[in-house]
């Protein structure tokens, strides 16, 4: 009986942490592996129009991932507490990913609604 009771914690516990956390799928950025000094660099020499068009990338490349968290996390809620023991390490390495790549997007995305705040334009719509 012990047993049970502390599979159904650990269960729950670990329902809770996946909630907290978040999770979801890789998304690619658009400029792949460039780094944030060139990033920044080329945002400094992009027309308004432009800057717009990739801040609006990101901004739905963020928005798709916190989609596939959402999914991610009401498929947990139909996991048995055995199923979800067994697939602990497999979606904590996932949160991890996740969390970075939106990390990443998010950090990315303020490259361009600080340029174009530089240039006096309004970001309505592009923050999150």
């Amino acid at each position: 009986m012990n047993s049970k009771k502390l599979l159904a914690f650990c269960a729950i516990l670990m329902v809770v942490s996946l909630l907290l956390a978040g999770c979801g799928k890789k998304k690619e950025a658009p400029e792949g592996t460039q780094s944030l000094s060139d990033l920044k660099a080329a945002a400094e020499k992009m027309s308004v129009q432009d800057l717009r068009d990739m801040a609006m990338k990101y901004k739905n490349l963020i928005t798709a991932a916190m989609g596939d968290q959402e999914k991610l996390e009401a498929s947990i809620k139909n996991l048995s507490a055995e199923d979800m023991l067994k697939k602990a390490p497999e979606i904590e390495a996932q949160i991890n990913k996740i969390k970075s790549e939106i990390s990443d997007l998010k950090e990315r995305l303020q490259i361009y609604i600080d340029q174009l705040k530089a240039k006096g334009e309004a970001v309505t719509g592009l923050e999150l």
